[in-house]
């Protein structure tokens, strides 16, 4: 089961948030991760089809801003998922 969270969510590795959400064009994934760190980003439509494969990214200790271009994809909800290891962060995103 995935929950989603924010950047209130103290307890793990990291925490994320998306913003702007709704986005038109792109949107900025910005993770906070207590180490440094290299985590695995997918997007995947409301069936469960991925529309990001994996874009992999290093992280430094701190706040770290990913820049997502999206103007391709369809209007709708998307899940974003962002994973280190075991530990998996989920958000629901809606493109305008």
């Amino acid at each position: 089961m995935v929950n989603d969270v924010s950047v209130n969510d103290f307890d793990a590795n990291f925490s994320v948030d998306v913003y702007p959400n709704p986005f038109n064009e792109q949107t900025t994934v910005s993770i906070d991760a207590r180490t440094n760190a290299v985590v695995d980003i997918t997007l995947t439509d409301i069936s469960g089809k991925s529309v990001i494969l994996s874009q992999r990214s290093a992280l430094i200790k701190g706040e770290n801003q990913i820049e997502l271009q999206l103007a391709e994809l369809a209007k709708g909800f998307y899940l974003l998922n962002v994973q280190n290891g075991e530990t998996r962060r989920s958000i629901k995103v809606l493109k305008n």
